[in-house]
């Protein structure tokens, strides 16, 4: 489980201490644009998404962090 909430903007907020999404350096405040290359573009795909991510190996995370945008690889597995 990745631990994190997402506010109505994709907005990653309380990252939990000690999460995936902590050990590879999401933080508070980035704006998740896509999970594994399909962008957010709706509540039901960011549910969607998160549920397939959670199957996964491994996925990739696009952020924007101060006007750039940063991918993440996140391994779960």
């Amino acid at each position: 489980m990745y631990m994190l909430l997402l506010r109505g903007d994709h907005q990653l907020n309380e990252i939990k201490t000690g999460s995936v999404i902590e050990q590879v350096g999401l933080k508070n405040g980035d704006i998740l644009q896509r999970v594994n290359g399909q962008p957010l573009d709706s509540l039901a795909a960011a549910i969607r998404l998160a549920a397939d991510a959670q199957t996964r190996a491994e996925s990739t995370m696009d952020v924007l962090r101060g006007g750039k945008t940063l991918t993440f690889t996140i391994r779960t597995k």
